[in-house]
C-alpha cells in the first residue's frame, strides 16, 4: 500500500504526455527531412545525432521516469514523489524538447541527463526507504540500468564538448561508448527490472501457473545479479573496443554485444517465457512482439556489424517504443481505475501495435533501398507518429483524468 503523499497528481499524468510530445517531434523529424529532400527546403540532410539523442532525452526516458516515479512508491510502500520533484523532472524534459526544436544537441543531452539524474536519485532513495522486501531483480537491474544511462549521458556530453569546442582531440570513442551505455545497456537493464514486475503480470494472466511464474522471479536471488554482470561486462568490452578505435564491426565490440544478447535472451526466454502468449489480447501481443524485437535488434549488433545502426531499430522502434506503448496503456487504465477490457480488444490498441511493428520493419530495412532511403525514413516516421496519434485519440483524456 502506498503511503500518503503531498502529490496532487500521479507522475505519469504529467510525464507520459511529455514523452508522447517528445516522440512525435524527435521521430516526426524524419517526415520533415523527407519532405525537405523532395521540396528543397534547406533542412539538414541527415540530422541523425539530433534525432538519436532527442528520442532518448525527450521520449524514452521521460516515459521511464513517468513509470518509475509512479510505480516505485507502490513497489516500496513509500509516498508518491512531491510535486516539486515531478515538476523538476518534467521541467528538464520540456527544456530538452525546447533544445531539440532549436537544434541544440548538447542542451538536449544536458537536460536529458539532469532529468535522468533526478529519477535515479528518487529510485535509489525509495529503495533504501522501502517498507517491503523488494525482489532481487528490482535491486539488481534498476539501479544498474539508471546508473549506466547517466554515465552514458556524461560520456556523450564529454564527446560533444570535445567535438565542438576542443578541435584536434579525439572524441569518437566517448560518443560511441556513451551511446552503447545509453541506447542498449541501460535500457536493457531497465526493461528487465520493471518488466519482471509489470510485463510478466500482463503476460502471465492467461496462464494457470501465473502465480508460480511470478513467485519464481521474486524468489530468484542470484540470477538477476549474474545477468546484470553479463550485460555490464559486455558493455565494458564494447567500450574497450571503441577506445582501441574499433567500429561497430570490431571484434571486441561484437563480442560485447554477444554477451549482452546472451544475457537478455536467457532472462527474456527462460525467465519471462516470452514464447508463451495467447494472442487474445492486444497489450500482451504488443509485449510479446516487443520482447522478440528487442532480441532481434540485439542479435543484429552481433551479426550485421556496421549495418547494425539500421537493424538496431528493431530494438529501438519495434522493441522499446512498442514496449512503452504497451506498458503505458496498462498504467493509464490500472492507475486511473478504468476498465481493463480496453487494453484487450479495442481496435484503437490493436492498430498502433500493427503500425509500430510496420514502422520498425520499414526503418530497419530502409538502407537496403539506397535510392529511396530518406523517403523510407519518412514512411517509417509517418507510421510511428500515426500510431501515437491513434493511441492519444483514445487514451489521452484517460491519462490526465481519473475515473
Amino acid at each position: 500500500m502506498t503511503a500518503p503523499s503531498k502529490s496532487a497528481i500521479e507522475p505519469y499524468r504529467i510525464l507520459f504526455p511529455i514523452a508522447w510530445l517528445g516522440a512525435i517531434l524527435s521521430v516526426g523529424l524524419w517526415m520533415v527531412v523527407s519532405l525537405s529532400h523532395k521540396l528543397s527546403w534547406g533542412i539538414s540532410a541527415y540530422p541523425a545525432s539530433l534525432h538519436a539523442y532527442g528520442v532518448y532525452a525527450t521520449f524514452i526516458y521521460p516515459a521511464v521516469a513517468g513509470f518509475l516515479l509512479t510505480a516505485m512508491p507502490r513497489f516500496s510502500g513509500t509516498p508518491l514523489p512531491s510535486l516539486y520533484l515531478v515538476g523538476t523532472v518534467a521541467g528538464f524534459s520540456l527544456a530538452s524538447i525546447a533544445a531539440f526544436v532549436s537544434g541544440q544537441t548538447i542542451l538536449v543531452c544536458l537536460f536529458g541527463a539532469l532529468a535522468l539524474g533526478m529519477t535515479l536519485h528518487f529510485v535509489r532513495s525509495r529503495m533504501l526507504q522501502s517498507n517491503t522486501v523488494l525482489p532481487t531483480y528490482l535491486k539488481a537491474f534498476l539501479p544498474a540500468g539508471l546508473g549506466a544511462a547517466l554515465l552514458g549521458w556524461i560520456l556523450i556530453l564529454v564527446g560533444l564538448t570535445l567535438r565542438d569546442f576542443v578541435p584536434g582531440i579525439a572524441y569518437e570513442s566517448f560518443l560511441f561508448s556513451g551511446r552503447t551505455l545509453l541506447f542498449y545497456c541501460s535500457i536493457s537493464l531497465i526493461v528487465l527490472g520493471a518488466g519482471s514486475r509489470i510485463a510478466v503480470t500482463i503476460q502471465a494472466s492467461d496462464h494457470e501457473d501465473r502465480h508460480a511464474w511470478r513467485r519464481f522471479l521474486e524468489e530468484n536471488r542470484t540470477e538477476p545479479y549474474l545477468v546484470t554482470g553479463l550485460i555490464l561486462a559486455g558493455t565494458l568490452l564494447e567500450i574497450v573496443g571503441y577506445s582501441l578505435d574499433e567500429d561497430r564491426s570490431g571484434t571486441l565490440v561484437r563480442a560485447g554485444a554477444l554477451l549482452e544478447f546472451a544475457a537478455m535472451f536467457y532472462w527474456l526466454v527462460l525467465r519471462f517465457r516470452i514464447y508463451r502468449n495467447s494472442f487474445r489480447r492486444a497489450i500482451s501481443t504488443g509485449l510479446w512482439l516487443a520482447f522478440w524485437m528487442l532480441l532481434a535488434g540485439l542479435a543484429s549488433r552481433v551479426l550485421t556489424g556496421a549495418a547494425s545502426v539500421h537493424w538496431g531499430h528493431l530494438f529501438l522502434v519495434g522493441g522499446l517504443a512498442l514496449l512503452i506503448f504497451s506498458v503505458m496503456t496498462r498504467v493509464v487504465l490500472s492507475h486511473g481505475k478504468w476498465d481493463l477490457e480496453l487494453e484487450n480488444r479495442s481496435v484503437l490498441v490493436w492498430i498502433p501495435v500493427i503500425l509500430l511493428s510496420l514502422a520498425a520493419a520499414t526503418r530497419a530495412t530502409a538502407h537496403l533501398m539506397p535510392a529511396s532511403y530518406v523517403n523510407h525514413l519518412g514512411y517509417a516516421s509517418f507510421l510511428f507518429c500515426l500510431a501515437i496519434l491513434i493511441w492519444l485519440f483514445r487514451f489521452f483524456l484517460l491519462t490526465i483524468q481519473k475515473n
